[in-house]
């Protein structure tokens, strides 16, 4: 049981850890005045995504995934 712990408590951190980085990116953006604007094809990323996903810098097209 010790070790599920620590397993779960690393994952948290990881988590926590790229999603800081994340945020830091965004907060990077904004200084830029590219904040909204996705990184891979220079379109606007929907209002709507960033109100989900503040830190989102791609828009859906782009998304790693979709």
């Amino acid at each position: 049981i010790v070790r599920e712990n620590d397993d779960v408590l690393e994952a948290i951190e990881s988590t926590s850890a790229r999603e800081l980085a994340l945020i830091d990116a965004a907060l990077e953006r904004i200084e830029q005045g590219v904040f909204g604007l996705c990184t891979r094809c220079a379109g606007e990323i929907d209002a709507r995504r960033l109100q989900i996903v503040p830190y989102a810098s791609h828009c859906r097209e782009c998304a790693p995934g979709d």
